[in-house]
């Protein structure tokens, strides 16, 4: 994973320079990361939802949270509103890691 922040993600995100660590997104390979550890239900599932409603249709976005009740929100939330859930890991520290990708319309 790369540790790099990239501004022009960050401008086309509308991420502020002042803003906290759930809200740094950050190129993983062709993918984005969005760094939710420390957000607890439901904030985890609507920035999750808010960020991919920026991607393009195929984008994908790995998100990691240490949130236990993510382990149900996200799968739920990809299902409900038609999301793609690639994949879901255990991550180190009691994170977890979700690898969504957006299918045409997020309402």
């Amino acid at each position: 994973m790369s540790g790099l922040f990239y501004a022009g993600f960050r401008a086309y995100m509308g991420v502020s320079e002042g803003q906290t660590k759930a809200d740094f997104y950050m190129a993983m390979e062709d993918d984005f990361v969005l760094d939710l550890r420390g957000l607890q239900c439901p904030l985890p599932v609507l920035k999750t939802r808010n960020a991919m409603r920026k991607l393009g249709d195929g984008e994908r976005l790995w998100v990691r949270t240490d949130d236990p009740l993510a382990v149900l929100d996200v799968p739920n939330f990809c299902n409900e509103y038609g999301q793609g859930l690639l994949e879901q890991k255990a991550g180190e520290e009691g994170s977890h890691w979700f690898h969504v990708e957006r299918r045409g319309e997020l309402r």
